[in-house]
């Protein structure tokens, strides 16, 4: 994935144009690794041939006008810097992937610093998180919509099931509740079990009596201490608090 870099080094003046890369302010290192191992290999040939050896005539070819630039550049931090054999101190606490040598050689080869090596790992984390929640989301989900179709006695029980749970639950709790309540298999069996009544019915009104309000029950309905749960201090409180508000209520 790419990663943008403002430029904010300008080329210095010993290094030539086809060495520096302007986007981001640095000594492009494979042509320059290119150009130093030409050079030796062609040194070492003609030594080996006890012949004169004319540096800048060689030079000239892959685009260095002196070996002081060479110097200059720090070649052999550089050459150290930017062996693929290096292991980078990559961090991957998230569980997602591992470090994977394949890729460093590669990140290596290309010149990229510890910094940069962990960033390109951080970004891909980033990417991948999210799709991994999705899958596991919908690994979940399939798997408690099977636990329902079998505890409600099969599969078209259990879609008549959804329909009637749906209504209702649209119908007579607030909208926050019902989906917290619809979306695992634990919530839909407190939903289910609502709607049956075996918790206190809930009935459409405004009514307020010592303090007690629809409006409050409903919220601590759909308090996952409620439904998923089953907190006996909460249910208690629930309970009380429908009998209190609606005394004559079945």
């Amino acid at each position: 994935m790419p990663v943008e870099l403002e430029a904010t080094v300008a080329r210095p003046e010993d290094v030539p144009e086809k060495f520096w890369d302007a986007e981001i302010g640095e000594i492009r290192v494979d042509p320059l690794l290119q150009s130093y191992r030409a050079l030796e290999r062609k040194l070492s040939e003609r030594s080996d041939r006890d012949a004169p050896t004319d540096v800048d005539s060689e030079l000239e070819p892959v685009g260095l006008e002196n070996t002081e630039s060479l110097t200059g550049l720090g070649l052999n931090s550089v050459l150290e810097n930017s062996d693929p054999m290096q292991d980078y101190e990559i961090a991957v606490e998230h569980g997602l992937f591992k470090v994977d040598p394949q890729v460093n050689q590669r990140l290596r080869e290309a010149g990229f610093s510890s910094e940069q090596a962990q960033l390109v790992y951080d970004l891909a984390a980033e990417e991948l998180m999210p799709v991994t929640e999705e899958i596991a989301d919908a690994l979940r989900m399939e798997i408690d919509d099977r636990r329902l179709e079998t505890d409600f006695g099969g599969a078209e029980t259990w879609r008549e099931m959804k329909h009637q749970l749906k209504a209702w639950g649209q119908s007579n709790l607030p909208t926050d509740a019902f989906e917290s309540l619809a979306s695992s298999y634990d919530g839909v069996q407190a939903l289910h079990r609502l709607m049956k009544g075996s918790e206190p019915r809930v009935i459409q009104s405004g009514n307020v009596d010592n303090g007690v309000t629809e409006a409050g029950l409903r919220r601590m309905i759909g308090d996952p201490r409620y439904w998923r749960d089953r907190d006996p201090a909460l249910v208690r409180e629930v309970t009380a608090g429908f009998q209190r508000l609606y005394p004559n209520a079945e």
